[in-house]
Order: structure tokens, then C-alpha cells, then sequence
């Protein structure tokens, strides 16, 4: 039931709001350089004014203000707060919009955007909000070049493997010399 209306939610936003429940547990990995689309479904209804349609997508920070990733009010994107880490990145399907589905593509992910992130939505059947966590993989690729070997081994997140074959072509002409 749509709250407060006493009419049934449309079976695709039913649908959406069970599988958001299901995939909130999750994290949704992306690929370093790639895209991502990041799910967010809400109770919608044929002809729906998207005038009245209040939709925000940031992204939670530890001990600060949360950035704004998107903004969508006013029947358009609204991107004066966004934040510059996002600009030109991100993408809303105005059709979507209209059928429940509030879902950010986020082009070029870069490890900055690992994180969680809130989709809040306020619309004239109510509210909804929904976090997703992202990770961010780099399929033993080295980052662009920070400052040397050091600065590298520092943005990989995890990623030593192509350094330590670096350091062992580096070690084993050394101990022929010595032995």
C-alpha cells in the first residue's frame, strides 16, 4: 500500500523495494576507470508529477558533511552543490525517473569513490532513502604515476603484487653479483 493513500504501490516499485532491501546488504564493486550504476528504486505511479520530486544521491564521509554526489528537483538536474570530485561523472535516466527508478551511473570511478552512499528521495507518495557501499578494484593495474615507486606502492590500496615483481628484478641481479 502506497502510505497514507490506501492504494496498493505499483508492482514494479513493490518489487524495487524488496530488492532494495536485499542488495542495501551488499557491496557493489566497480573497476577502477570503469562505470557503475548504483540502484535506487521508490514507489512511483503512472503520471506522477516529477515537479514534486525531491531526489538527492551523496556520499557519507566519517566525522564531516556528507557530499553532494547528485541532485535532481524542479523537474531537472540541480548540480550548483554538487561536488567537484563528481562533476561531468554522474548520470540520472529522466525516464527512470518517471517509472520509480532514481539509479546514478557514476562514469570513470576512481578510488576516492569506494565509500557508502545515500539516495534520498521525497516525492507525493512519500519518502525513501537507501544506501549502497562501493568498493573500488584495479585489476593489477598501477595507478597513474603519483610520485615514484613509493607514491605508487602508497595509491594501490592493496594492489603490491606488480611492485614486489618490481623489488625481486630489482634484488636478483644484485645477488648474482655478490655470489
Amino acid at each position: 500500500m502506497v502510505p497514507g493513500s490506501g492504494r496498493p504501490l505499483p508492482l514494479l516499485a513493490a518489487w524495487g523495494a524488496l530488492w532494495g532491501l536485499i542488495t542495501a546488504e551488499l557491496p557493489i564493486t566497480a573497476r577502477f576507470g570503469g562505470d557503475i550504476t548504483l540502484t535506487c528504486l521508490f514507489p512511483s505511479q503512472p503520471g506522477m508529477n516529477l515537479q514534486r520530486l525531491t531526489l538527492t544521491w551523496q556520499k557519507e564521509q566519517e566525522g564531516t558533511e556528507a557530499l553532494v554526489v547528485h541532485s535532481y528537483y524542479y523537474g531537472k538536474d540541480q548540480l550548483a552543490r554538487q561536488d567537484k570530485a563528481y562533476r561531468n561523472r554522474t548520470w540520472l535516466d529522466p525516464e527512470g525517473l518517471a517509472r520509480g527508478n532514481a539509479s546514478l551511473t557514476l562514469r570513470g570511478v576512481r578510488m576516492q569513490d569506494e565509500g557508502i552512499y545515500r539516495c534520498h528521495i521525497t516525492s507525493e507518495l512519500g519518502t525513501t532513502s537507501n544506501t549502497r557501499q562501493v568498493t573500488v578494484t584495479q585489476t593489477g593495474r598501477f595507478l597513474p604515476k603519483q610520485t615514484g615507486i613509493a607514491g605508487n606502492a602508497a595509491g594501490l590500496g592493496g594492489s603490491w603484487v606488480p611492485l614486489l615483481g618490481l623489488c625481486l628484478v630489482l634484488i636478483v641481479p644484485v645477488l648474482r653479483v655478490y655470489h
